[in-house]
């Protein structure tokens, strides 16, 4: 059985194009600053601002001085980028970049000694 010529580079195209639209989203990137098993890790801010973050899967969990936040993973084109609302913490390497509302943003670096608040 032979398939008609236009059937044919209509099927090829229609492949083609599944295949690069498939390949060009990924799904989260990795969490390279992330340790396994979701530990919490402690970022310290500008004048005594702290946060304790926690990875879960596509979810990050912060405690923040005034209150609690679960934001959700958003594409970036660098580091992991997760945000909810008015909030959004964004961390690469050992740093972290929190923005609140349109008007807070700092930057954090991690502390590697502690897992925890005081």
């Amino acid at each position: 059985m032979s398939v008609p010529p236009g059937i044919f580079l209509k099927t090829i195209l229609l492949l083609s194009v599944v295949t690069v639209t498939a390949c060009s989203f990924p799904g989260p990137a990795p969490l390279a600053f992330s340790p396994a098993g979701g530990a919490a890790r402690v970022y310290e801010c500008r004048a005594g601002y702290e946060i304790l973050a926690r990875i879960d899967g596509e979810f990050a969990h912060l405690i923040l001085p005034d209150r609690t936040v679960s934001l959700v993973y958003q594409p970036a084109a660098d580091g992991a980028r997760y945000s909810r609302g008015d909030v959004t913490f964004w961390a690469w390497d050992d740093e972290a970049m929190l923005e609140i509302g349109h008007e807070t943003r700092m930057t954090c670096t991690l502390n590697p000694n502690r897992d925890s608040l005081r």
